[in-house]
């Protein structure tokens, strides 16, 4: 390919993703299904920045999508334990590893993010069967709707 036809085309190219980038996006975000807001959650989430919201939101969603698609042949989340703990995990890993927010930023949200959890799924390590499952997925996803 000749030279000037190589430049023509990486001109078309920088004025495409110029016009495009702060365009919406092509692909729509994946939406929280609409749901109640957790009321022991409303009062702490009025207080956080939005930053915060958004990237707990997004790891509620994600992890309801993967406990939803979780595959029943090889469950990775096969216990209510396993369910628990992977809640722990995105919690730790969004806002420590992802936002860089020291522990207790929002006194009380931790644990009431957890007592949302418990309060559904209970205590027990019990197997997840699909109403447990179900129950699972319903809960993220309301306090992905609650952090809206």
């Amino acid at each position: 390919m000749p030279p000037l036809y190589r430049l023509i085309i990486s001109v078309i190219l920088a004025v495409g993703y110029l016009a495009v980038r702060n365009q919406p996006a092509i692909w729509p975000r994946p939406i929280t299904p609409a749901v109640a807001p957790v009321a022991e959650l409303v009062g702490l989430v009025r207080t956080m920045s939005v930053r915060d919201r958004t990237a707990l939101r997004e790891a509620y969603q994600i992890l309801a999508r993967s406990i939803d698609a979780d595959p029943p042949e090889e469950p990775v989340f096969d216990t209510v334990l396993a369910i628990r703990q992977a809640h722990r995990a995105a919690l730790l890993c969004v806002w420590r590893g992802v936002l860089d927010n020291p522990p207790g930023k929002y006194p009380g949200l931790r644990e009431a993010l957890e007592e949302c959890v418990h309060k559904r799924l209970g205590s027990d390590d019990a197997a997840v069967s699909p109403p447990i499952r179900q129950d699972a997925v319903a809960v993220l996803n309301e306090i992905a709707g609650t952090l809206q």
